[in-house]
């Protein structure tokens, strides 16, 4: 890598960074654009520190690769590679990322949304800086055995993807604050997965989920859970151990019944039912009405005896 500095866009920057900013523009055939703050709707984007490329933006344009030479970028903190699935109609988008990506050990947040990703290098999980992973709207089927290195993550974005399964190291994410996994192909979570003790939303909807590990329970942190459309039969009894849950959505599973546990939840306030084919109510319910919990079903209500009749 070079230090030497060298005059890009008027302004001063390494050569290393000005040499890996032209060769993206050779390969998408439009000119990056110097900002004071990178801002949504430019196509072509970066801002500059200490002669260094401190945040990349590459949005909604015809990129189907990344030079090896991203990996020089080593200041970087910001690297925006997103919409180009969404603007190319599917004709576009990166399809893999390189092995160098492991190199950018100061990138605190990396956006990859609606690309054509399907595997990930392993070398990524040296970015042990991350705070923020989207990778939502591509075509991943599984993560790299050691995903659980990114311990310094707290938003990860991983919907409308192809996974089946998470690895047992996801359980090490313990500063992990908002986790979407809907849309996948997910029919089992790790046993790993209640040591997510600082998750507070958890979206798993829209998979094939068939059950939940009893871990689930140890989720102490967590306001909001989704567990809508899937193929749950049955929900762990744990799940009344999360006293800080405010909302729950269990619509669209294949429950007849619900948990006595669930009764447990003291702080739950909305309670989500649409189409399950519940034929019985435990009694514990009704003290969720009584604490104010608003339970959406209109066929609920006729198990559930108003306190003051």
């Amino acid at each position: 890598m070079s230090n030497e500095i060298v005059n890009f866009r008027g302004d001063p920057l390494f050569r290393s960074d000005a040499n890996m900013l032209q060769e993206i523009e050779s390969l998408v055939n439009e000119r990056f654009k110097l900002v004071r703050r990178n801002q949504r709707g430019e196509r072509l984007s970066f801002t500059i520190r200490n002669f260094r490329v401190r945040d990349l933006t590459i949005y909604k344009v015809k990129i189907d690769k990344l030079p090896d030479s991203i990996g020089n970028l080593t200041m970087l903190k910001k690297l925006e590679v997103d919409g180009n699935m969404m603007e190319m109609k599917d004709q576009f988008g990166l399809k893999m990322l390189p092995d160098s990506i492991g190199n950018l050990l100061m990138l605190k947040d990396l956006d990859l949304y609606a690309n054509a990703l399907v595997k990930l290098p392993e070398s990524i999980t040296r970015l042990k800086n991350l705070r923020r992973l989207n990778l939502s709207a591509n075509y991943i089927d599984e993560l790299p055995e050691l995903f659980g290195r990114f311990n310094s993550l707290e938003v990860l974005k991983l919907h409308w993807n192809k996974l089946r399964s998470l690895p047992e190291s996801f359980g090490n994410l313990d500063k992990l604050k908002f986790l979407h996994l809907a849309s996948n192909n997910l029919n089992l979570l790790p046993d790993s997965f209640g040591n997510l003790n600082s998750l507070e939303e958890l979206y798993l909807t829209d998979n094939h989920l068939i059950s939940l590990p009893e871990s689930i329970g140890d989720l102490s942190s967590l306001l909001l859970l989704s567990l809508s459309s899937n193929n749950l039969t049955s929900l762990p009894e744990s799940i009344g151990n999360l006293k800080s849950l405010i909302k729950l959505d269990l619509s669209a599973i294949k429950i007849s019944s619900l948990l006595e546990s669930i009764g447990n939840l003291k702080s739950l306030r909305l309670l989500q039912l649409y189409q399950i084919p519940l034929t019985s109510i435990p009694k514990s319910i009704e003290r969720l009405k009584r604490q104010g919990t608003t339970i959406t079903d209109l066929y609920i209500r006729d198990y559930i005896k108003d306190p003051e009749s």
